[in-house]
């Protein structure tokens, strides 16, 4: 694993932590996916324009590995597409595809 590989699921490792520390301080699903969105959402999009369309299956598991575990800090008990419902979220694939457009 290359350095900046590591670098980026470090630094996305230490938001989860901050959004689970969040979670354990009584905030809401709604503004936890807030927190999300800005906080985390935005380093797994960043320059997406440029590198998606060469992604690798195993990056691109990665990438929504991610938006699962921060899902699921948030609605645990709920299958991944039911929490993408009740948070209405859509999949980081159909993120980045829009801002791909």
């Amino acid at each position: 694993m290359g350095f900046a590989r590591w670098n980026y699921l470090q630094e996305t490792s230490k938001r989860l932590y901050a959004l689970r520390c969040l979670k354990r301080s009584g905030v809401l699903p709604r503004d936890l996916c807030s927190v999300f969105c800005c906080f985390i959402g935005r380093v797994v999009e960043y320059a997406c324009p440029v590198w998606h369309s060469s992604l690798s299956n195993a990056l691109f598991e990665e990438l929504e590995q991610i938006q699962k575990g921060a899902t699921k800090i948030m609605l645990p008990g709920l299958s991944h597409r039911e929490r993408l419902a009740h948070l209405k979220l859509p999949t980081l694939q159909d993120r980045r595809d829009e801002l791909c457009r």
